[in-house]
């Protein structure tokens, strides 16, 4: 919780110092910067190019991987095999994965508002507390649960200062 505050510390001040706190000065200090640096412009293009040819890639693997297994389920259901889980499941598999890289990859990420993270964290301390109060949960448990909560929330904050640093550098 102290290393939690202590950034907070330093967020604010870095914000409030830069004049960056809405997300039209955020837009604005982003575009300064790419102004001032043609090196951070060039790089957030190498970024982009590099992002757009791993969706083309992975795009390309996905169809050569379903071409691939409907030829062998065809194949097998030709010769009258009718035991085809295998395949459904190697197909199930590997649309799951190449799904996970187009999301990671995407042009444009789906953005949960930060508020709703802070809500979501919130109920699970209530839930936590209510546990405690209704006595279906013990104190050693409690504190498990706590420490969790914990540092699912500090994760998330890291992942929200790296989407801020990213969405800086390719804005």
């Amino acid at each position: 919780m102290k290393h939690s505050i202590k950034h907070w510390k330093k967020e604010v001040l870095w914000h409030t110092s830069h004049r960056v706190i809405t997300h039209e000065q955020q837009r604005r200090f982003r575009d300064a910067r790419i102004a001032e640096n043609p090196e951070l412009s060039e790089q957030i293009k190498q970024r982009e190019v590099m992002r757009d040819d791993l969706l083309a890639l992975n795009n390309e693997v996905t169809d050569t991987i379903d071409h691939y297994l409907d030829t062998v389920l065809e194949n097998r259901l030709k010769q009258k095999h009718s035991d085809n889980d295998f395949v459904y499941l190697v197909r199930r598999t590997m649309n799951h994965f190449c799904a996970h890289i187009k999301h990671d990859y995407q042009k444009s990420a789906a953005t949960v508002p930060d508020i709703l993270y802070v809500q979501a964290f919130q109920h699970e301390y209530d839930f936590v507390q209510q546990g405690i109060n209704a006595g279906y949960i013990n104190q050693s448990i409690a504190g498990v649960l706590y420490t969790e909560i914990n540092q699912a929330q500090l994760l998330q904050l890291q992942q929200f200062q790296e989407t801020e640093e990213m969405a800086l550098i390719e804005a």
